[in-house]
């Protein structure tokens, strides 16, 4: 897809985990739409989900600030959901 980037290795990743980055869109606001359509994901890297910092992560794999501001983490989970 034009302006969206895989981060990571292509081949070599978890099989349940895909970040990407889509430029020129703010990964905050994606991740507001998806959720109003009842789609849950994060934005960044798993080890950064609870800051405002570009994710170290995303910045060693050679993203920029803005990119890696503008990234997305999808994460499918095995079986039904727990219920707390």
């Amino acid at each position: 897809m034009e302006h969206v980037r895989l981060n990571g290795h292509p081949v070599k990743r978890l099989p349940n985990n895909v970040n990407v980055s889509v430029e020129f869109v703010e990964g905050e606001s994606m991740c507001l739409n998806m959720d109003m359509s009842g789609i849950c994901i994060s934005t960044g890297s798993a080890c950064s989900s609870t800051s405002l910092e570009a994710s170290h992560v995303l910045l060693a794999l050679g993203l920029d600030p803005v990119n890696a501001h503008g990234s997305l983490r999808f994460t499918l989970e095995n079986g039904p959901p727990k219920r707390k």
